[in-house]
């Protein structure tokens, strides 16, 4: 559809794309693939960017975009319209990517540290907390204790181990997680091995790279090595943790959106991102 996507998400008939190295934000309509609007150029001043890395849906409508590197998050209306902006406390550390909670603010995971702050819109963090996994090793060595929020557009925000084993809807109020489930297969934790005369961990095989919150399912998009890497769906109850069912993607993905049974795809290959529109497949009949 158009290169250079940093992120993306479903937006009912629309699709919001984040360019990146444009710092711009373009809404496309999916029917006419038509460009609705444009918001967004690089620089300093209120509607411009430095170095936007993701996108969030606000509750009801409207966008988020998160920019480190200028210590703002901008708000976007349905219609292009900046409406807002946030900086202060919460921008006092790297925010990774946010998830709105209504009334009660923004609950951002940041770096360092990954800890977890819930902020009201004018970026004051109301509590913070750290991001701790139920696996010792999740939270001893840095590159397991990675965690994004799924996409959520309902303020039901599920964190979910990007190289991991564990999901979590956190509570809205404290911060916290309510309650840990597991993927349906298990991560595997490297094991030392000798190589080479020194004990080398051994590379892991699997880990998740996106996913999405519909209602009361979260999809998960696999990864792992090789040319099976992010093909691979898996759908669970938030509510307690049950697996549902799982698709194959048609190729290799990065990132994925799930919004009014449409499936988004998200690609990176050498050549430019790409992305792609599905109607979402459905469960097996008795599975969900």
């Amino acid at each position: 559809m158009m290169s250079d996507i940093e992120d993306a998400f479903l937006d009912g008939p629309r699709v919001i794309l984040l360019q990146a190295a444009d710092a711009r934000v373009t809404t496309v309509d999916l029917s006419t693939g038509d460009v609705v609007w444009r918001f967004g150029r690089r620089g300093a001043g209120p509607g411009e960017f430095a170095a936007p890395i993701s996108l969030f849906a606000r509750i009801g409508s409207g966008v988020g975009v998160v920019d480190p590197r200028q210590g703002r998050i901008s708000l976007i209306d349905s219609s292009g319209h900046l409406v807002g902006s946030i900086s202060g406390e919460l921008l006092e550390k790297e925010p990774h990517n946010v998830c709105d909670v209504g009334t009660r603010g923004l609950l951002a995971i940041r770096l360092p540290g990954l800890d977890v702050a819930r902020a009201y819109v004018h970026g004051a963090i109301v509590i913070r907390d750290s991001l701790v996994w139920p696996r010792t090793l999740m939270n001893t060595e840095y590159v397991y204790r990675q965690g994004l929020f799924a996409r959520s557009r309902n303020g039901r925000c599920v964190v979910f181990a990007m190289r991991g084993e564990f999901f979590a809807e956190f509570d809205s109020e404290t911060a916290k997680p309510i309650r840990f489930f597991r993927y349906l297969d298990g991560f595997d934790f490297p094991k030392m091995v000798e190589q080479r005369g020194r004990l080398v961990p051994e590379v892991f095989r699997t880990s998740a790279s996106s996913a999405a919150v519909s209602d009361n399912v979260l999809f998960v998009l696999k990864g792992g090595e090789g040319k099976s890497s992010g093909r691979i769906v898996d759908a669970y109850s938030i509510d307690d943790g049950g697996f549902l069912y799982s698709f194959a993607l048609p190729r290799s993905s990065y990132k994925i959106d799930v919004d009014a049974g449409r499936l988004m795809v998200l690609e990176w290959p050498d050549s430019g991102s790409r992305l792609d529109i599905y109607q979402l497949p459905t469960a097996p009949e008795g599975r969900q």
